[in-house]
């Protein structure tokens, strides 16, 4: 396990108080009509035996290892507008995460 997503793993499981065990990753894009505001790569995590949540999300932005339990309305690693906007002259999609659980290194 590289020592950027044991970081995260450190982190989902502060946030959730329990075990959590990697699943996979998830490459998202976060933006605002046309400008990026995120880029990168979503940790996703089974939880075991928290009473709420069966799963949690995690990430890096810099310094900074962020896990956000799914709870609703959280119940995918992309939580999405009412519709996907496409960025121009690209491929990808625009996605929005919503609300931050804790933040440890």
């Amino acid at each position: 396990m590289s020592e950027r997503l044991a970081n995260i793993h450190k982190a989902v499981e502060k946030a959730a108080e329990c075990p959590a065990t990697h699943l996979e990753s998830v490459a998202v894009v976060e933006g605002f009509g046309e400008q990026i505001i995120w880029q990168g790569e979503v940790e996703i995590f089974a939880l075991e035996g928290h009473a709420k949540a069966k799963r949690a999300y995690g990430w890096q932005d810099g310094e900074r290892f962020t896990a956000v339990l799914e709870i609703p309305p959280v119940d995918s690693p992309l939580m999405t507008f009412d519709e996907p906007e496409q960025l121009p002259g690209s491929d990808e999609y625009v996605y929005c995460f919503s609300g931050e659980i804790s933040d440890s290194n």
